[in-house]
C-alpha cells in the first residue's frame, strides 16, 4: 500500500488511518509513506507495534456518514 502525505502531525508524525493500517495487517503488506520526497516503509510488525494514538477523538467519514474513524499516529522515520 502507498500512501502520499503532504503534511507530518507536529512536523514529525504521519497519520494514518486506523482501516488502513488494519487492512494492511490483515494482507500481510508493507505500507510506504511519501513526504517531501523522502521515503518510510512500515511492515505489518512495525504496525502493530509503533503505533502511537494521539487524538483520541474518532473523525467522521466525509464518504459514508455512517462511519467513524481513528487516526494512528507513527513517527516519521526515511529509510536509509
Amino acid at each position: 500500500m502507498i500512501l502520499r502525505k503532504n503534511k507530518l502531525y507536529q512536523g514529525k508524525y504521519v497519520d494514518l488511518r486506523d482501516y488502513e493500517v488494519l487492512e494492511a495487517i490483515k494482507k500481510k503488506e508493507k505500507v510506504v509513506v511519501f513526504n517531501s520526497g523522502a521515503k518510510m516503509t512500515l511492515t505489518p510488525n512495525d504496525l502493530k507495534s509503533k503505533k502511537l494514538v494521539l487524538n483520541k477523538s474518532p473523525f467522521q467519514s466525509k464518504v459514508n456518514l455512517n462511519q467513524q474513524y481513528y487516526l494512528w499516529s507513527y513517527l516519521f522515520r526515511p529509510d536509509l
